[in-house]
């Protein structure tokens, strides 16, 4: 406001009368007396003087990380303004930082003479990074992701991921707390390849040799199986009116099964005589039909 009037005085005629140093008040600029030292006349004399208000005052915007005076952007200078005036200033966006709550409105100040101070807080912000590794190779079996970003001293929580072929060897959970340095701001789940169980074997087994190929193969009597009829078309069978041929077996001649050796092929003598009398039937009926053969045509 303005400063006290000051105290009437009194002076003799003639006096010299010497004008007050400029007085001061906020806001304004004195424009001065309207006279200057004078000599007391024969009457009362009132001084009088005039203000103008201040219009070059100025007001500074600060944007500051808080808890801190480090500034996050470039303050801004308005100058040229109205003293007792209201000015108003909204924050701005600034790269790897987000406002602190409530900071986002408007702010109003009254300009004063003198230091005139908006101010805006930031909390800074970093995004993190969580990794999914080989715990014995430490290569990655999976994308890294990338967390949104977060005000430093926030706490945040991850969980573990399922990778095909791989058994998580770290907790299933980890918090990190955000900081400023962005490369510890990382969370890194471990794994172990999985290994496949050994197939059960069964217990050794003696192993058969394969058979020789050039060995014979032992005939094998069964006394069920039918013996087979020659089968050569031409092959003429005895039809009882030829000769036996010399040490054949007449189908009526009854052998000792008791004297007569067991067959070297079947070991069993009641096939002994049969297989004797087939055979011996067998080459004389070759010899037979080979002597026709010889015989010339008739004409």
């Amino acid at each position: 406001g303005a400063p006290e009037v000051p105290d009437t005085k009194s002076y003799k005629y003639q006096a010299d009368v010497t004008i007050e140093n400029t007085p001061e008040m906020d806001g304004y600029t004195f424009s001065g007396w309207n006279r200057k030292d004078f000599k007391m006349p024969d009457n009362d004399v009132t001084i009088a003087g005039s203000w103008r208000v201040k219009d070059t005052l100025s007001y500074t915007v600060r944007y500051l990380e808080y808890g801190t005076d480090n500034p996050v952007a470039d303050a801004k200078v308005i100058d040229n303004q109205v003293f007792d005036t209201f000015v108003t200033e909204s924050a701005i966006k600034v790269t790897g930082y987000l406002l602190r709550e409530n900071e986002d409105d408007p702010k109003s100040i009254q300009i004063k003479d003198g230091e005139n101070v908006i101010t805006f807080l930031y909390d800074a912000i970093r995004s993190y990074v969580v990794n999914y590794l080989d715990a014995s190779t430490q290569k990655p079996v999976a994308d890294p992701k990338t967390g949104p970003d977060q005000r430093v001293s926030t706490v945040v929580t991850e969980s573990a991921i399922k990778v095909n072929g791989y058994l998580l060897k770290s907790n299933e959970t980890q918090t990190l707390t955000i900081v400023k340095e962005a490369s510890k701001n990382v969370i890194t789940f471990l794994y172990d390849k999985e290994t496949t169980p050994d197939t059960p074997t069964r217990p050794d087994r003696p192993v058969t040799p394969d058979p020789d190929p050039t060995d014979d193969p032992e005939p094998i009597d069964d006394p069920d199986t039918p013996l087979a009829p020659p089968t050569d078309d031409e092959t003429e069978i005895d039809d009882g009116d030829t000769p036996l041929a010399p040490g054949t077996i007449d189908e009526d001649t009854e052998i000792d099964d008791e004297e007569t050796p067991l067959s070297p092929f079947t070991g069993d003598n009641r096939h002994t005589g049969l297989w004797a009398g087939i055979s011996i039937a067998s080459l004389a009926g070759i010899a037979l039909l080979s002597k026709r053969r010889r015989k010339p045509a008739k004409h």
